[in-house]
């Protein structure tokens, strides 16, 4: 049995939109390995490219700006 977590589930699914079973099919497919399925996935075109990838990405600074 593959050795992943819900958080690699979770990375898949907002990288690609695939679905639960989708992404657990895949981690599975590849031994548990987050990276190989990121690669199959870009390989195959299902990567969303537009999305952020990470957290810190979608957290502006909120810091004051002097003008």
């Amino acid at each position: 049995m593959a050795n992943y977590t819900i958080d690699d589930i979770e990375i898949l699914r907002k990288k690609s939109g695939i679905t639960y079973e989708e992404a657990v099919n895949l981690l599975e497919y590849h031994n548990g390995s987050l990276a190989r399925s990121l690669v199959d996935l870009e390989r195959n075109g299902r990567l969303n490219e537009n999305g952020p990838t990470t957290r810190a990405a979608t957290n502006g600074s909120s810091g004051g700006h002097a003008g």
